[in-house]
């Protein structure tokens, strides 16, 4: 897959990094890598970059994770990038190809996102928890009364398309794991908003798409990625900081963020988070509920890692 750049930024999590390249250049050989990095540029680092024929990128520290992203995507060469993120393992089956087969031959579909496992891994490397992440969402939004409304796909039959023998769900949010046509950034009316470093640039990224882009998104749940979750206290310092929410609040005139099933994310003082109950999963009775098991080639390959 030589014309599908897999991209990602990375700041204070050297390890997750390596071993996200590690994976991709495992299962994915030739596939070109980029990488914008906001942490200290170190010669093994360098050396480590190099010899993964690594596109790599030394950006200030904390530039911010859409600064990053706009960077790289100026960079990139290839028709295709895949977004992702540096905590993620790569693994041989992860039906990617299949996702890249959809959107060449699919024209309106501009983002074809994946499904996401969260890992939990002890310290032989072995998978002791697993957990399906799903931020798969229409949007309603609704300046008038300060709304944006996330609405999840577990609580509607949304629209399915099939191409090249594959079924996928059109819908408007996707996680960051998705393959992206890098002309869609041309018009440069889809970008992530630089003023927002973290914490609300999905949001806004997305809503942008929603209200400027002709192309669709949808979503692909045969792609899937491993998510192993790499916390440090240097890096906690920068990922939860709120200042991002207010800055989603102030662009579009919205007041709060509404998941039914979850709760109400208010966009001012203290961006409080306040919960709707437990979200009851109806995934499970659909057409993709065998999808949600973990390829066995992923516990193979992830017992081979000691980290």
């Amino acid at each position: 897959m030589r014309d599908l750049a897999f991209i990602f930024t990375t700041l204070e999590r050297d390890d997750a990094a390596r071993r996200c390249i590690e994976s991709i250049r495992e299962n994915f050989p030739v596939s070109p890598i980029y990488v914008a990095d906001q942490s200290e540029m170190t010669e093994e680092k360098i050396r480590f970059y190099e010899e993964n024929r690594v596109n790599y990128y030394r950006l200030p520290f904390d530039a911010g994770l859409s600064f990053a992203r706009n960077f790289l995507v100026d960079k990139v060469k290839e028709p295709y990038l895949l977004l992702g993120d540096d905590d993620f393992i790569h693994v041989k089956n992860s039906n990617i190809d299949s996702a890249l087969e959809i959107v060449r031959n699919d024209p309106e579909i501009g983002i074809l996102g994946g499904r996401v496992v969260d890992i939990e891994m002890d310290s032989a490397g072995s998978i002791v928890n697993r957990r399906e992440r799903f931020y798969e969402h229409a949007i309603v939004y609704r300046q008038d009364l300060g709304l944006l409304a996330l609405l999840p796909l577990k609580r509607f039959s949304p629209p399915v398309r099939t191409c090249c023998g594959h079924s996928y769900l059109l819908c408007d949010v996707v996680l960051n794991f998705a393959i992206m046509r890098k002309d869609l950034f041309e018009s440069k009316k889809v970008h992530w908003n630089e003023e927002i470093k973290i914490f609300g640039e999905h949001e806004d990224f997305y809503l942008r798409m929603h209200l400027y882009s002709e192309k669709k998104v949808a979503y692909f749940p045969e792609m899937n990625v491993l998510h192993h979750r790499v916390l440090n206290e240097n890096y906690g310092n920068y990922r939860y900081r709120k200042d991002g929410l207010r800055v989603l609040g102030e662009e579009w005139g919205v007041t709060q963020i509404f998941e039914p099933g979850v709760g109400v994310r208010y966009l001012t003082g203290d961006c409080e988070f306040k919960s709707d109950g437990p979200l009851t999963s109806v995934f499970s009775k659909r057409w993709y509920s065998h999808l949600t098991r973990l390829p066995i080639a992923a516990v193979r390959w992830l017992k081979r890692v000691k980290r």
